[in-house]
């Protein structure tokens, strides 16, 4: 499983982030009797809406999507919703602004300097 960082290019317009627990629900299809088993494991589930996005920021997400893989890889996301501090008039900095850990790893199509290259129709 490989960790990405996100890409400074792409802010979602709406975040919100939720815990999914992991249970299981039964029905008695006789006496309609319900049981539900609770397991561990919960995780949690962020949501991301965007604004309709340029072509580069959609080349951007297209290529964070196929680089996840579906639920193989993972993704570490910044909590926009919290991105001022209080009592601070400076915005506080994502982490991917930072030097990411050595196990973060970059899109490998976004080379720092490397600028995809489009061309219009």
């Amino acid at each position: 499983m490989t960790e990405y960082a996100w890409p400074a290019v792409l802010r979602p317009s709406r975040l919100s982030f939720y815990l999914q627990h992991n249970t299981l629900r039964f029905v008695s299809p006789v006496t309609r009797a319900t049981q539900v088993l609770r397991r561990g494991g919960a995780r949690w589930v962020a949501e991301a809406s965007f604004e309709p996005l340029g072509r580069v920021q959609a080349g951007v997400m297209d290529g964070l999507l196929a680089a996840l893989a579906g639920s193989a890889n993972t993704v570490r996301i910044w909590d926009w919703r919290r991105e001022y501090a209080r009592r601070r008039p400076h915005p506080v900095l994502p982490p991917t602004h930072h030097r990411a850990p050595d196990r973060l790893r970059p899109l490998p199509h976004l080379r720092p300097g490397r600028v995809p290259a489009f061309r219009d129709r």
